[in-house]
């Protein structure tokens, strides 16, 4: 069995410290109304962390659980404090993931938001904790219209090698060089009837 590398999962160095930030401050929600406070914004500092840590520390329990149910291992400990809880299934984890990412029943699923494989799980996290923190790269709004259904919806996510039309009845990908044509196009168009 392969020895997956430390070196493929990003640096908590990276986004620990927004989140403990997040934790001691809060954040601000957007001012609405009159009296400049909004229903959505966290009522004492830290609430709006508890979100993101509740989800994933539910999910690394699960997480300990499938293996060691999988592997015969015996239940986990319960009790204790949520740091002690979250230390013991962290180091469990640590101890299983070689097999976890390569001989879990699960590790052939698709990598989306509804998979239990256990790969997929841990770049969920990750990512929340990268939109949380605001780290994430937004995707790239490309302004001409859709070669298709003509309206202002094409995007271009980080890392992706194409752009994708967000108009759910119509959905088309394009190449960079489809989309430079297409804006190539328009731009003949306009110049051929620039009153329309």
């Amino acid at each position: 069995m392969p020895r997956i590398s430390p070196s493929c999962f990003p640096s908590p160095s990276s986004w620990q410290p927004a989140v403990r930030l997040e934790a001691l401050h809060g954040s601000r929600g957007p001012k609405a109304g009159t009296i400049g406070r909004s229903p959505t914004s966290p009522r004492w500092p830290g609430e709006a962390s508890r979100l993101p840590t509740d989800h994933i520390v539910g999910d690394l329990l699960d997480l300990e659980d499938g293996p060691r149910a999988l592997r015969g291992l015996g239940a986990r400990r319960p009790g204790g404090s949520e740091g002690g809880a979250v230390t013991r299934t962290v180091r469990s984890i640590a101890a299983h993931l070689d097999w976890a990412l390569a001989e879990h029943p699960t590790t052939a699923e698709p990598h989306d938001r509804i998979s239990a494989n256990p790969a997929a799980q841990i770049h969920a996290w990750y990512t929340a904790v990268l939109r949380f923190t605001g780290r994430d790269s937004r995707p790239t709004h490309h302004h001409a219209p859709c070669p298709r259904c003509e309206i202002l919806t094409l995007f271009r996510d980080y890392g992706d090698a194409y752009i994708e039309c967000r108009n759910i009845e119509c959905g088309i990908l394009l190449t960079p060089d489809e989309y430079a044509a297409h804006t190539q196009v328009l731009a003949a168009e306009y110049r051929q009837n620039p009153a329309a």
